[in-house]
């Protein structure tokens, strides 16, 4: 049950729990999220909205009442972190002069004294309803924010049927049980390289890991095998991680050698590295060091790179027929780039012929 009730801004809290507030931030106080927030939470223009047409009464803070009084704002962090700063733009050390600027031209009548708020005597009346609106619905978490309603969500309804208790999450907030299983999987091997120190990487911590590697992957049989030993137990959980495998590969995923990493989070990379990882001559080249393009050739991969590059090379040459007529200047080595295509294809077709001779 919940009740609507008007309460003054300075007894609302940010819920540190909020899957938006990296975890690294949650032990802290509240001037730091506000400071986070401020920083990746466009909360600048909610405030300028804010600022310009007053507080959208139908936008009311969802909120759960704290035991030691005052409120916990489940739903709202950033609508409540844009009211606080245009009251009191001092309360951040970051962007000051945007929002003292926006603070200071506001057309709303200052301080803003109290928000609209539904109240619920408890958070966990509130989590359905977040699932539907960040997972599924408009306002979209990121990938790791998700994984983590997502496990907490399971936590709290988990009957040690993972299939059951999966197709009953998903049906809830909207999605496909497929796709929780994923995310929860992922959300667990993230706790892994988390509590792993995410294995000395640079500049890797919870802000700047990309679940979408692990969601992505596990959609690939020979990454799944890679970094799962079986199936899921009976709580849903991999019955065991491959804890070597796992680290080499968020070592390929995000450490970087002159700026890049071995391995991309794009589709075609992961395919890339499926196939890789299902042959053991490709795996140990790889792992040695050879890009990943290359290892992909041993990996029984050249066919199918060659009907690749050889189509997309036919559909850039349509596409530059299809401007040819526009032109008014051909460019002064064009004759010369003709002829070198007319011989690689010639080059091409030869092989072929060479093969099937063999045949």
């Amino acid at each position: 049950m919940s009740t609507f009730r008007r309460i003054p801004v300075e007894e609302l809290h940010f819920d540190s729990r909020n899957p938006r507030i990296p975890q690294s931030l949650r032990q802290e106080d509240e001037t730091k999220i506000l400071d986070y927030l401020v920083l990746e939470s466009a909360t600048a223009e909610l405030m300028q909205a804010i600022g310009e047409n007053g507080f959208f009464e139908g936008e009311m803070l969802l909120v759960a009442e704290r035991g030691d009084g005052g409120y916990t704002v489940v739903e709202g962090n950033r609508r409540l972190c844009a009211v606080m700063l245009l009251n009191d733009p001092g309360l951040t050390s970051r962007k000051k002069e945007t929002v003292r600027t926006i603070a200071a031209s506001s057309r709303a009548q200052l301080p803003i004294a109290e928000l609209p708020c539904l109240v619920f005597q408890s958070k966990s009346e509130i989590t359905k309803y977040l699932g539907f609106v960040h997972v599924t619905g408009k306002q979209p978490w990121g990938l790791l924010q998700k994984a983590e309603y997502l496990h907490n969500l399971y936590c709290e309804c988990k009957t040690n049927n993972f299939d059951e208790d999966t197709r009953a999450i998903a049906k809830t907030i909207g999605s496909k049980r497929d796709y929780v299983q994923r995310l929860l999987i992922s959300y667990q091997l993230f706790l892994k390289v988390q509590d792993e120190g995410y294995y000395s990487i640079p500049n890797l911590d919870d802000t700047t890991f990309y679940l979408n590697y692990f969601v992505d992957g596990l959609s690939w049989e020979n990454i799944r095998q890679f970094l799962l030993n079986g199936q899921p137990d009976s709580e849903g959980l991999p019955s065991a991680i491959q804890e070597s495998n796992l680290k080499e590969f968020v070592t390929w995923s995000f450490r970087q050698d002159q700026g890049v990493t071995r391995i991309k989070s794009d589709s075609k990379s992961l395919e890339l590295l499926n196939q890789i990882l299902g042959n053991s001559d490709a795996l140990k080249a790889f792992r040695e060091g050879t890009p990943l393009d290359d290892a992909y050739t041993l990996a029984d991969g050249v066919d199918d790179q060659l009907a690749d590059f050889v189509r997309k090379a036919k559909d850039y040459l349509g596409q530059a027929d299809r401007v040819t007529v526009k032109v008014s200047h051909f460019y002064a080595s064009l004759e010369e780039d003709l002829r070198e295509i007319v011989k690689l294809a010639k080059k091409i077709d030869n092989s072929r012929k060479e093969a099937n001779d063999d045949l």
